[in-house]
């Protein structure tokens, strides 16, 4: 006999379980969508799970909480300093929406529940 797929309908299908895969199905699924998540590994994480594993931003609840004075414009020019030998093949303007939208993704990722270490 032939293979039997199943028919399952869905709203929104999102292809790859890493981090950005995997925010794109929470955001589709909390506006009411059903979502569909495909991974081919198999575990999710993607790239995310062996990234360094460092998340930064400027202007956070965490630091207004520590009193840490930031700026945006700061983050901006420390992320260049991550990888100088490379800043030639940088895009500026999307290192700037990078600095700009950080703190509203930490916060975003703090109200789900994420859990961020010490270290």
């Amino acid at each position: 006999m032939g293979r039997h797929t199943p028919h399952r309908e869905t709203d929104v299908i999102v292809v790859g379980g890493g981090g950005s895969g995997l925010a794109a199905a929470v955001e589709a699924s909390s506006q009411g969508a059903t979502v569909a998540l495909l991974e081919k590994r198999p575990r999710l994480g993607g790239t995310t799970g062996i990234a360094v594993g460092s998340f930064t931003a400027a202007c956070t609840s965490l630091q207004r909480a520590e009193s840490v004075e930031d700026r945006t414009s700061w983050h901006r020019q420390d992320i260049a300093r991550f990888a100088p030998h490379r800043e030639s093949k940088n895009n500026t303007s999307l290192r700037s929406w990078l600095a700009e939208n950080a703190a509203d993704t930490l916060e975003w990722l703090l109200a789900m529940g994420v859990e961020l270490g010490s270290e």
